[in-house]
This record gives C-alpha cells, sequence and structure tokens, in this order.
C-alpha cells in the first residue's frame, strides 16, 4: 500500500515535474499540483519550502513500467542524461519519468561519468530499444564545455562589418 504525503518538501533541484511525481506518483499530477500551489509549470522552487500535494493516486498507465530482472544497472558514460539513458535502453523519452523515480533522481540532474544506473523495468518500446542496442548507439546529448576549444574572435579589416565594427566618421 503506497501512502501519499500531504506535502511536498522541495530539495535543490528539483522542478515542478519532479514534485508532481513526489506528489501523485505521475506527470499526470503536475498541472493540479499547479493550480493548487498558484504556480505555473515553469514556475522556479525554492529548497526547502513545501507545495500541498493533490492527495490524488495515479494508477499506472499502459506505459508504465514493468519489471526486468534480466538488466540490474548500466554505468552511465560522459556526456549523457537520464532522457539519452531513457531512450538508449527503454526506447521513449516518456521511461524518464520512471526511470527518474527508480533512481531517485530528478529528471533534470546532472548525471555523472561511470554512474551507475538501475535499470531493472522493461523497454516502454522494445523496437526502438532495439535499435539503439543492434547499432551500438549511445546518446550523449549534454551540453558541456570540459574539453571543447572556443572559437577565436577574429579582428582586422578583413572582418570587421561598416558601421557595425569599424566606423567610418
Amino acid at each position: 500500500m503506497l501512502i501519499m504525503a500531504s506535502n511536498v518538501n522541495i530539495q535543490p533541484g528539483m522542478n515542478i515535474l519532479d514534485a508532481a511525481i513526489a506528489s501523485g506518483g505521475s506527470m499526470e499530477d503536475v498541472f493540479a499540483l499547479c493550480f493548487l500551489n498558484g504556480k505555473s509549470i515553469t514556475s522556479d522552487l525554492v529548497p526547502g519550502t513545501n507545495l500541498q500535494a493533490t492527495g490524488k493516486q495515479y494508477a499506472p498507465s499502459v506505459m508504465g513500467a514493468i519489471a526486468n530482472p534480466t538488466i540490474d544497472t548500466i554505468k552511465v558514460i560522459a556526456g549523457q542524461t537520464l532522457l539519452d539513458m531513457a531512450m538508449q535502453q527503454l526506447g521513449s523519452m516518456d521511461a524518464v519519468f520512471s526511470l527518474a523515480k527508480l533512481n531517485g533522481l530528478s529528471v533534470t540532474q546532472q548525471l555523472a561519468d561511470s554512474q551507475i544506473l538501475n535499470f531493472s523495468i522493461m523497454p516502454f518500446n522494445r523496437i526502438i530499444a532495439k535499435e539503439f542496442k543492434d547499432n551500438g548507439w549511445k546518446p550523449a546529448s549534454a551540453t558541456t564545455t570540459s574539453g571543447v576549444q572556443t572559437i577565436p574572435v577574429l579582428e582586422g579589416v578583413d572582418y570587421w562589418g561598416i558601421e557595425i565594427d569599424f566606423e567610418v566618421n
């Protein structure tokens, strides 16, 4: 039996989707949670504050996570996000919410290189998950600046625009 909290304590890095999952166990709770607390879906949440939970408990959807005892954990590679991992292993962007809940993470939380994630759920879309596996695709869409060379600013008469960089008096 799942007992729902009457309040959701906002932790650092939580957004309204994370709070909705904590409140009602599903992202379907996001609009009700926003309305109840006078928030929008893009509101910044202050860590340490409490949002009133809706008290609703959502039944698992048809796409809900199903236990998969054959895959326990997967190691994250550099630059991967939770969304990348959901697509790679579970074949659906919708899986990111189940994956976040399973691992106690925020859907927007940055993952560390070599971090271990629990994947003991079945793929939401087996065909797409199989394509990723068969082709060895490992998306890594995180925006990083480490190891990236900056583009030099080109200077001089050959690169200046009249009345932009070069003014004629």
